[in-house]
């Protein structure tokens, strides 16, 4: 019996850590996913997109997906 394989599931996230000096893949529960946005006058808004990492180094690192 084949063991069901889920597609388009995100299991983790291959980073560079530079308190340890190497890459690490971090599983998804240690990631948090975040965002705002703001309203401007001049442009209309500011938002951004980041994920904070509990890396194994004992840090939290966040990492910036998308910034306008």
């Amino acid at each position: 019996m084949k063991k069901k394989i889920e597609l388009n599931k995100l299991v983790g996230l291959k980073i560079y850590c530079e308190n340890l000096d190497k890459e690490i893949l971090v599983n998804i529960d240690k990631c948090y996913f975040n965002s705002s946005e703001s309203e401007c006058e001049l442009c209309g808004s500011h938002s951004y997109i980041s994920i904070d990492v509990n890396c194994e180094c004992g840090k939290e690192h966040t990492i910036t997906i998308k910034n306008w």
